[in-house]
């Protein structure tokens, strides 16, 4: 693998092979990496015999910029928000898993069966009742409305 990092500026088109809506381009830019050829004997001593990773982006040149071997992915390129999105949508949707944007000041998680949300922002949030974290819970401390900074 070689990489590269760009002048401030710099974009070169990916496009997703896998995923999303079919074949969407979308910008890399800061570094890229330069992905051996899928048939290269590089694979195989690195995944076994007759093991083969599949390219699941390409450089507008037909490069490989990312790969996939079974549940590992690895992304050779500095996307843009929108298509590391449309990138891991496709990955959820391939394994049947819904996955629910959350605004960015806003994270929620689970541990032993509690789940948390915590508002980062200086204005209220709705946790998203399609997710499922708040639709029919007892909540111990607050509501689906998460407050300013707050849990």
């Amino acid at each position: 693998t070689r990489v590269e990092s760009f002048r401030a500026g710099f974009k070169e088109k990916v496009v997703l092979l896998e995923g999303g809506s079919g074949r969407e381009e979308g910008d890399s830019g800061v570094w890229k990496e330069w992905i051996e050829p899928i048939n290269s004997e590089i694979w195989s001593k690195a995944l076994g015999p007759g093991l083969r990773a599949q390219a699941t982006a390409e450089y507008d040149d037909g490069a490989i910029a990312a790969v996939r071997y079974q549940n590992t992915h690895y992304i050779g390129f500095w996307p843009t928000r929108d298509l590391l999105l449309s990138y891991v949508k496709g990955v959820f949707q391939a394994k049947g898993t819904q996955l629910h944007e959350l605004p960015d000041c806003l994270r929620i998680s689970r541990h032993d069966g509690v789940t948390v949300a915590v508002n980062y922002s200086p204005k209220p949030q709705q946790a998203s009742p399609r997710s499922g974290d708040v639709q029919g819970s007892e909540f111990l401390i607050g509501g689906a409305t998460v407050g300013a900074y707050s849990v």
